[in-house]
């Protein structure tokens, strides 16, 4: 990221079913507010289900309605990288 700039994700729960799935849209806004291509700016949809499995849960991600392949490509780095912090975190 370059310096001084901040992105800031946003979005509005659809749908929450506790346990078992979330439906949020997602956003991303730069401040400061400057064009830039690889950030989507469009409106897309994140929906997460979890699955009881005997000791343990699994989760099911899905990000829908990304308008380009960089964009995806971006969005799964950045998912990923927060499910790698995810599993860090679990293991404790």
């Amino acid at each position: 990221m370059p310096e001084g700039v901040t992105y800031i994700g946003s979005g509005v729960y659809r749908e929450v079913k506790p346990p078992e799935k979330l439906v949020f849209t997602w956003q991303w806004k730069r401040s400061p507010d400057k064009p830039d291509k690889s950030i989507q700016a469009e409106e897309s949809v994140v929906t997460v289900e979890f699955f009881e499995r005997g000791g343990s849960t699994e989760m099911v991600f899905k990000h829908k309605l990304l308008q380009t392949e960089e964009s995806r490509k971006s969005h799964k780095r950045g998912w990923e990288g927060c499910f790698d912090k995810l599993a860090e975190y679990l293991k404790g």
